[in-house]
C-alpha cells in the first residue's frame, strides 16, 4: 500500500488513483502522477467541449445563441458534468499529489503552496517533477506494516 508503482501505465495509474481514493499516506511515482494528470486533462476537456464551443472570440464572451437546437441545455449539462467531475476527483487528486510529494521527499501539506498566487502553482509543478528521494522518506508518511491486534471480544455477539 505504501510503495509507489514505478513505470506505471495509464491504466494502472488510473486504477490506483481511484483505488487509493483518500489515501494520504504512502507514495506515488512520477509516472502514476503524470498519467493521472493526462487522464484528468483529457476527461475534463471532453466534458467541457460543448461549453467551449459557444465561445466567440470576436465578442470576447460565450454566446449561447450560436448553433442549433437546445444550446443552453447542452451548455448547462456540460457545466454540471464538469462540476460533478471536479467534485468527484478533488479528494483523490489531492491525495495523489500528497503521495507524490512524499515520494519526492517533501511533506504532503506543502501542496497548499499552490494557493500562493503565481509562484505557488509553479513551485508545486517543479516539486512534482522531482525524482524519488528514498533517503528523505519518513515513517510518518507510511501505513504501519505490523498487523493490528484486535480485541479478543471484538465481534462477539452480545449476551
Amino acid at each position: 500500500m505504501n510503495e509507489p508503482l514505478y513505470g506505471a501505465t495509464l491504466g494502472q495509474a488510473v486504477r490506483r488513483f481511484f483505488g487509493k481514493y483518500a489515501h494520504f499516506k504512502g507514495y506515488a511515482s512520477r509516472s502514476e502522477y503524470w498519467w493521472v494528470q493526462l487522464f484528468m486533462t483529457v476527461v475534463g476537456g471532453l466534458i467541457s467541449i460543448p461549453y467551449l464551443r459557444t465561445y466567440d472570440p470576436a465578442l470576447g464572451y460565450f454566446d449561447l445563441t450560436q448553433g442549433t437546437g437546445n444550446v443552453e441545455g447542452l451548455v448547462l449539462a456540460s457545466s454540471l458534468a464538469t462540476f460533478v467531475w471536479g467534485l468527484v476527483t478533488f479528494l483523490p487528486m489531492l491525495a495523489l499529489s500528497w503521495r507524490r510529494l512524499h515520494d519526492a521527499g517533501f511533506p504532503g501539506p506543502l501542496y497548499f503552496v499552490v494557493l500562493v498566487p503565481v509562484f505557488g502553482p509553479l513551485t508545486v509543478l517543479i516539486l512534482m517533477l522531482l525524482p524519488t528521494r528514498l533517503d528523505r522518506r519518513s515513517h510518518k508518511w507510511e501505513y504501519p506494516l505490523e498487523a493490528h491486534h484486535q480485541n479478543p471480544d471484538a465481534g462477539r455477539p452480545l449476551p
